[in-house]
């Protein structure tokens, strides 16, 4: 069953990506296989870890400059079409949280995604920082007003898949009294943050809020702070984060540059340095008029040099005859 999962998933994604990709990662599918059905024959080894790890082996083939050019929401359309079909319900709940794992991993490795996922008897509301929201109203009604964003129920909880950078704040409102889970994906440049709050008790009253602008997000219901059940970070891919050079500009490193500009910094024209300026430009003004006329001199010298030359010349001659 983890071996069938791996392959579906993984062909899922291979399905989508760019043409050319596919032998590469079908490759790396094969080896992935390969060292999940060795870690099956083996009572010490464990299943989930191993295809966690098998995922990403099969991921990490794609190339970066890949990875970097898919359009924004590529991932999470096939992952939430493939979480919602029967035959990836079917599969991959039987092995563990796999869909949350790897999605993690996809976020890692292939394309950042947030995810937000509530169970129990309430509705909440991703809030982007523009105002912008996406998730479900406490009538049941299905809000996807942020760009890209996916909202839906997988597996009996309600999902919110979005791009990142969209994660401002999340509203919860309980609709009865119980406990509710609620766990969160969030992608930053260099990390994805995996947190989890689990069986959160409410009233058919309580209101709450996920706020983000701290590094590890903070839950509060009824204006009280409700403690992280986990809160792990995990580094993005290192091809996921390189800057390319544009093709037709020299790239200067840092040091290169201030060791042929030295005074590049000075030289920018600010309001602090511009008397400045007016000044060196007024010397260099007045310097050239004193050497064009002191050239006018020199000319005007010689040139009376060569008149008196000439005349004793011809002084000269009118002797001779």
């Amino acid at each position: 069953i983890a071996n069938q999962c791996l392959t579906l998933i993984s062909k899922t994604i291979i399905d989508v990506l760019p043409v050319g990709q596919a032998e590469t990662l079908n490759s790396s599918l094969s080896v992935a296989q390969e060292d999940l059905t060795l870690c099956m024959g083996d009572s010490n080894c464990v299943v989930f870890d191993t295809l966690m790890d098998a995922f990403s082996q099969v991921i990490a083939a794609v190339p970066g400059e890949v990875a970097r050019d898919l359009p924004p929401n590529f991932i999470a359309i096939p992952i939430y079409n493939l979480a919602t079909s029967p035959e990836g319900q079917d599969l991959c709940t039987q092995v563990g949280p796999v869909l949350w794992d790897m999605t993690r991993i996809l976020s890692q490795q292939l394309q950042p995604i947030d995810v937000v996922s509530q169970r129990g008897p309430a509705s909440f509301l991703v809030s982007a920082a523009d105002g912008s929201q996406s998730g479900f109203r406490p009538d049941g009604s299905v809000v996807q007003d942020i760009p890209d964003s996916i909202a839906g129920m997988i597996e009996g909880s309600n999902f919110v898949l979005l791009p990142p950078g969209n994660l401002a704040s999340v509203q919860i409102q309980a609709d009865e009294a119980g406990s509710l889970n609620l766990d969160l994906l969030e992608s930053t440049q260099d990390s994805v943050s995996d947190v989890s709050f689990q069986g959160v008790p409410v009233s058919a009253q309580s209101t709450g809020e996920v706020d983000f602008s701290s590094q590890e997000p903070q839950l509060v219901i009824d204006a009280t702070p409700i403690p992280a059940a986990k809160f792990e970070q995990y580094n993005v891919a290192s091809n996921l984060t390189e800057t390319q050079p544009e093709a037709t500009v020299a790239q200067v490193s840092s040091t290169e540059e201030s060791a042929a500009t030295p005074t590049s910094q000075a030289s920018l024209v600010t309001p602090d340095n511009i008397p400045t300026i007016l000044i060196a430009a007024l010397v260099c003004i007045v310097s050239l008029a004193v050497g064009i006329l002191v050239l006018i001199l020199l000319l005007t010298r010689f040139r009376r040099a060569d008149d008196s030359e000439a005349e004793d010349t011809e002084e000269a001659a009118s002797e001779g005859d």
